[in-house]
């Protein structure tokens, strides 16, 4: 995907979408990946909103961030979710250690891993990050982060529709 991004040939499809069932789908395909590791999901949204996006793509940002959530929760949840406010956005939040400062700018460029070795461990290479911000962005969008040591919230804003 990267490389198809970095030719000009990454094609978007449009398509309406229900952010509710988009993050329903998401918990439904990483709560077994959870469970395994003693985890919890749960969705959190607040009114319904559709927007006009790629569905397949959107999909694979949640993943993207929902299972590394999964990978780095010790304890604790993660929760898919969405707000409709100007811009509507999704978010991927968990209870784990968080990110310190230093590095969540740089979580999301190619191959940075924050611990080499424990993504060494979980078979991570430093790609699903900056996988999430091309999908984010290529529309128009933007990917943010807020952490702390009480967890870490991945937002994605999605493109207003112009």
């Amino acid at each position: 995907m990267l490389a198809r991004a970095d030719a000009g040939a990454l094609a978007l499809q449009r398509e309406p979408i229900e952010l509710g069932d988009l993050a329903q789908s998401a918990a439904e395909l990483i709560r077994p990946a959870a469970a395994q590791r003693g985890r919890g999901v749960k969705v959190e949204g607040e009114a319904a909103i559709t927007v006009v996006a790629d569905q397949d793509l959107l999909l694979q940002l949640l993943l993207n961030l929902a299972d590394n959530a999964v990978k780095y929760t010790d304890t604790g949840e993660i929760t898919l979710g969405w707000r409709p406010e100007p811009p509507p956005s999704l978010f991927v939040r968990d209870t784990g250690p968080g990110i310190a400062a230093a590095h969540q700018e740089r979580v999301f460029e190619r191959f940075y891993r924050v611990d080499t070795a424990r993504s060494r461990q979980g078979g991570g290479v430093g790609l699903g990050l900056a996988i999430a911000r091309l999908i984010a962005e290529a529309p128009g969008g933007s990917i943010g982060l807020e952490s702390d040591a009480g967890g870490s919230t991945f937002t994605v804003r999605l493109p207003q529709p112009g």
